[in-house]
């Protein structure tokens, strides 16, 4: 078994030395480093270089044995809590499984009056059929997006 990102076991042991299990919720909370989004940090340097890394996104690769190189895989939280670092809370899926997931357990922005919006501007319900969610997290109306579309093919194919 080669460990991720060839790591020693020193440093993945004090990686592990960093999560303290929670008995309450299940959740093993980081007690390390912690960026200002409320996500856990670990640092490794060797060679003179310094890796950053997320620690749920290490640890889910650590209990998984796999390194997800693909920039487009997030490691998802099951239990909404940014410090968690047990893997049987963290699931692999792309950017927009996650913003998905905020907005199935109405945590989604938030504070965000655009957030609380249940219906467009045009009156059509802002359901998971009638949604489009970019990657950085705005929804659009996908039947005003489709009607904006023709449009503009209309107003092309005329010129």
């Amino acid at each position: 078994m080669m460990p991720v990102f060839g790591l020693d076991e020193s440093t993945v042991e004090r990686f592990w030395s960093g999560v303290i299990p929670e008995p309450m919720s299940g959740c093993w909370l980081w007690e390390g480093a912690e960026y200002r989004n409320g996500y856990g940090g670990f640092t490794v340097k060797r060679r003179g270089r310094t890796k950053n890394f997320l620690v749920h996104r290490l640890s889910y690769q650590l209990a998984n044995d796999v390194t997800l190189t693909d920039s487009k895989i997030v490691v998802r939280h099951t239990c909404d809590t940014r410090l968690c670092a047990n893997p049987d809370h963290l699931l692999p899926g792309t950017q927009y499984d996650n913003i998905h997931d905020a907005i199935r357990r109405g945590r989604f922005r938030t504070g965000s009056a655009n957030a609380a919006k249940t219906h467009c501007q045009h009156g059509h319900e802002f359901s998971p059929e009638n949604t489009k969610v970019s990657k950085r997290g705005y929804r659009t109306c996908r039947t005003c997006h489709r009607d904006n579309m023709r449009a503009r093919y209309r107003a092309a194919k005329a010129a």
